[in-house]
């Protein structure tokens, strides 16, 4: 038994221990935009360096074109990503794009193939090889694909028409799809309602790249390559059709679908645009992938870390350290900091310490709080903007504050708001100068004017001019015998922009046969008389003229 004892008192001294400490990689973010937020951990102004436990990390940074980065942080490793806004359009086509955004994934690997796939399918209306893809949210609908290049995607629960070579033809059926397979059954008239398609040609110049529509991609979606989409503008409600054997059908809803995401990707980087679509148009896409991925750059470098243990007194004290890096935390806490100069400032219940270390003389750190209150003081534009100070109102601009995190929210009548955080250590006086910048203002003109447009929900005649908050921003105009428009613009505090939209006029169509199928009723045809019936009647057509000739030629023979 004492000898059993020894052996796991052994074995427990060997074996590493469970509890060990967390290692630290860094992160570094630079580039042109002004604030990103790294999921879970905080928003922060660029460039930022922080230390940060191994790990998932995903960072955001919004703009006229969205960004979005997931990297592995590795122990030991520097990070630098670089985000810079485009030099040059990302996508260009007819579609109405009402966002764009770039995403880089360490763990993605969108494929580039060699060359066009070669499928082998045939043109005919059940055709085509139905993938186990299947897209729920935001929409149920199916994929097929019809040809090497060519993808169509189907509304589950609706009335469509076949899909021949392309182009949609007069056969209707009624859509049923699953999580891998897509049926339905033919209908043979008075249907109410036929969702009707749209084409979309996506091409790329980065060739043979993968598309996606949201999630799913298809065989044949290889650039560049074609969809049809179905575009229903409206919900439309209580549709019904009859099938062959005379069963009424009836659909209680079909959604309004007309806004998709379309990407486009090639190995971690992919490139995706927000389109609005009307119906049986014809769409093209240009997707310029090369310079999305010339706006994310990636690097990663071995860096070396060295250990530093930081304490308070009292314990739990919540602590920010300054320097080469940033990085927050609660004591007791061991780091791992790369060679440099730092400055740390620790605090808890309205008392805190601040202190200086430098890495890798100083192995620990330890801070004893104390209750010396900070003096603040705040100069403010304009004069009458609103401070709040941890969520109370101020009415001085020189403010007595214990030390730590305060948090500042200035507003102000047609400026945009500001959301600040300052770091105040014991007995410290800082200063603070905010500038709030004016709302942006929209200005909107049509061709031709007097136009309606609506903006979330503000509306004015054009020519007008909007005040609005900072961000994108979907304009709809609308203007009786024109074409509705739609576009997107992105607007920064202290915009003054004007706007121009190019209305089109109604083309006047006949009615789309494809919206009500009613059987046409045969002409009705009178039966051809027989050849007796003709001689009748020409008999008595020419009767009276013979009489009339008779008459006149007694006349005359009388008179001589």
């Amino acid at each position: 038994m004492k000898r059993i004892l020894l052996m796991a008192l052994l074995l427990t001294a060997l074996l590493p221990n469970t509890h060990a400490e967390e290692h630290y990689g860094i992160l570094s973010i630079t580039g042109d935009f002004g604030q990103v937020e790294i999921q879970n951990v905080g928003v922060f102004q660029t460039p930022i360096t922080l230390a940060l436990p191994a790990g998932n990390y995903t960072i955001k940074a919004e703009g006229e074109v969205e960004f979005q980065v997931k990297v592995f942080l590795n122990t030991s490793k520097l990070i630098k990503i670089t985000l810079k806004t485009p030099r040059g359009t990302l996508i260009e086509g007819n579609a109405s794009i009402l966002k764009t955004k770039i995403t880089y994934n360490s763990w993605s690997n969108h494929p580039i193939h060699n060359e066009t796939p070669h499928l082998g399918l045939g043109g005919g209306c059940g055709g085509g090889w139905s993938p186990s893809y299947w897209v729920d949210h935001p929409y149920p609908l199916t994929a097929l694909d019809k040809g090497d290049t060519l993808a169509v995607f189907m509304l589950n629960n609706s009335f469509t028409r076949c899909v021949i070579n392309g182009e949609p033809v007069g056969q209707i059926f009624h859509v049923i799809a699953g999580p891998s397979f897509q049926g339905g059954g033919a209908i043979a008239g008075n249907a109410s309602f036929v969702v009707p398609f749209s084409r979309v040609d996506v091409d790329c110049d980065v060739k043979y790249s993968t598309g996606y529509l949201y999630s799913v991609s298809t065989s044949s979606m290889v650039t560049p390559f074609t969809i049809l989409l179905p575009v229903v503008p409206q919900e439309v409600h209580n549709v019904t059709g009859v099938d062959y054997y005379g069963n009424i059908i009836l659909i209680k809803r079909i959604p309004k679908i007309d806004t998709y995401n379309l990407s486009v990707g090639a190995k971690q980087y992919l490139l995706t645009s927000v389109i609005k679509l009307k119906p049986n148009e014809h769409y093209r896409l240009k997707y310029h992938l090369k310079t999305a991925m010339k706006a994310i750059t990636i690097e990663e470098e071995p860096v070396k870390l060295y250990d530093v243990t930081l304490t308070s007194e009292p314990d739990e004290a919540h602590f920010k350290i300054t320097g080469r890096v940033t990085v927050e935390g609660t004591t007791p806490q061991t780091l791992n900091l790369p060679e440099g100069e730092y400055e740390v400032i620790a605090f808890k219940n309205n008392t805190g310490a601040k202190t200086a270390f430098k890495i890798p003389e100083n192995e620990s750190v330890h801070l004893k709080l104390t209750p010396l209150p900070a003096r603040l003081t705040l100069n403010t534009t304009p004069e009458n903007a609103r401070i709040l100070v941890d969520g109370e109102p101020i009415e001085n601009s020189t403010l007595t504050l214990p030390p730590g995190e305060h948090h500042i929210h200035a507003s102000a009548p047609h400026y945009t708001p500001e959301n600040l955080t300052i770091l105040l250590a014991p007995n410290e006086s800082k200063s603070l100068t905010i500038r709030l910048k004016p709302l942006p203002l929209l200005r909107i003109e049509t061709t031709p004017k007097g136009a309606r447009v609506e903006i979330e929900n503000k509306t004015c005649t054009t020519p007008c001019s909007v005040e609005l908050t900072p961000g994108e921003h979907v304009l709809r105009a609308f203007l009786e015998g024109y074409e509705n428009e739609t576009t997107q613009i992105h607007l920064k505090p202290g915009d003054n922009t004007t706007i121009t939209l190019t209305l089109k006029k109604i083309k006047e169509t006949p009615k789309e046969e494809n919206t009500t199928l009613t059987p046409t009723p045969k002409e009705e045809t009178k039966p051809s008389p027989n050849p007796k019936e003709e001689a009748n009647i020409t008999i008595k057509l020419l009767t009276p003229l013979l009489i009339l000739i008779l008459t006149i030629v007694m006349l005359k023979l009388k008179k001589r």
